[in-house]
């Protein structure tokens, strides 16, 4: 009875998470209406936080996680953009959604406010927004590696390199603009030109322009904050 009673009730949370899955893609990919400015902010919302981890959610009962071709904010990319989208190097959809990936991976509390929107030329909308994130020893670990030469010997004393640990747990807040081209005839962004200022908050905890280009120097992220390559 007690066996037969447990089933029921992991079937039951089986529906519900199916029925949740369910209700957050349809809220996050329904086609964006024909309007880049719905399409926009919808955008900033879902990215709000970053890569959201949809796929590393587990059903109960199961160990598989879901496909990655269920991932609702890939889904929302590929509706409302060109197969060829660019931003920058990037192109595709996949190739935006993996640096959102690279950038909620390696830093802590990642918030994205958008602050404007506005009409911008050749029918296009520029949005504005500051990115927040924490650097922690994860992110120096494998975004900054270059700046922990010798930590083994600091760690026998206590510390991290200097200029490490002036980056070690801060908070940043990142300026960014994103323009968002938008072919109106199929109802969509077929280019984005992102533009990120990390130069400014990593000047102000490290003090000169020479200890900027030092951090800057064998870093995995730009200045424009795209991460580059991933240490294995």
């Amino acid at each position: 009875m007690a066996t037969d009673l447990t089933k029921s009730v992991e079937r039951l949370k089986q529906d519900i998470y199916k029925l949740e899955l369910q209700q957050q893609r349809l809220a996050c990919v329904t086609s964006p209406s024909g309007s880049v400015w719905e399409a926009v902010a919808k955008y900033f919302k879902l990215f709000e936080r970053g890569y959201t981890f949809f796929t590393m959610k587990e059903l109960p009962e199961q160990n598989k996680p879901q496909s990655a071709q269920n991932h609702v904010q890939l889904e929302f990319l590929r509706s409302m953009m060109e197969l060829d989208v660019t931003d920058g190097p990037l192109c595709g959809a996949e190739a935006l959604l993996d640096n959102w990936r690279l950038l909620s991976l390696y830093h802590d509390d990642l918030h994205v406010q958008l602050k404007r929107l506005e009409q911008g030329p050749n029918n296009s909308l520029v949005a504005t927004a500051t990115i927040g994130l924490t650097i922690t020893a994860n992110t120096l670990l494998n975004v900054y590696p270059h700046l922990l030469t010798g930590v083994e010997a600091a760690s026998d004393r206590g510390g991290w390199p200097p200029l490490a640990s002036k980056l070690l747990n801060q908070r940043l807040e990142v300026l960014a603009s994103v323009r968002f081209d938008w072919e109106s005839d199929c109802g969509r962004v077929v280019r984005l030109e992102s533009k990120a200022d990390l130069l400014a908050p990593i000047l102000r905890l490290v003090g000169s322009l020479e200890n900027v280009a030092r951090v800057f120097d064998g870093a995995l992220v730009t200045p424009e904050l795209r991460v580059t390559k991933v240490v294995q």
